[in-house]
C-alpha cells in the first residue's frame, strides 16, 4: 500500500507486511490510522506517517473488508481530512 500526498502528488510512504495482495483500505474518521485488509486474512493497522499499530488475525475468510466508522462524541470534524484525499 502506497500513501500519496493528494495536493503535491508525491509519495508520502510505502506500508508493508501482508504476505498476499492487499484489496481493501479503510482510513479512520479522523484520518490518524489507515487498516489495510489482505488475500492473507488479517487486517493490519497503520499511522497516517506510516508506522505498523498492529495486525488483526484469525480471519477464516479470504474476503476481508475494512471499514471505519465515526462514533458519536468520538472524533472532531477535521476539515482538513477531505483535503488531504487519502484512499
Amino acid at each position: 500500500v502506497k500513501i500519496w500526498d493528494a495536493v503535491t502528488l508525491e509519495g508520502i510512504c510505502t506500508l508493508t507486511g501482508h504476505k498476499n495482495h492487499v484489496f481493501s483500505v479503510a482510513w479512520s474518521p479522523d484520518c490518524e490510522m489507515l487498516a489495510s485488509g489482505s488475500h492473507d486474512n488479517t487486517v493490519r493497522l497503520w499511522s497516517k506517517s506510516g508506522e505498523h499499530k498492529g495486525t488483526l488475525g484469525g480471519h477464516t475468510e479470504d474476503n476481508i473488508h475494512c471499514s471505519c466508522k465515526r462514533i458519536a462524541g468520538r472524533y472532531e470534524e477535521d476539515p482538513e481530512c477531505d483535503e488531504i484525499g487519502h484512499s
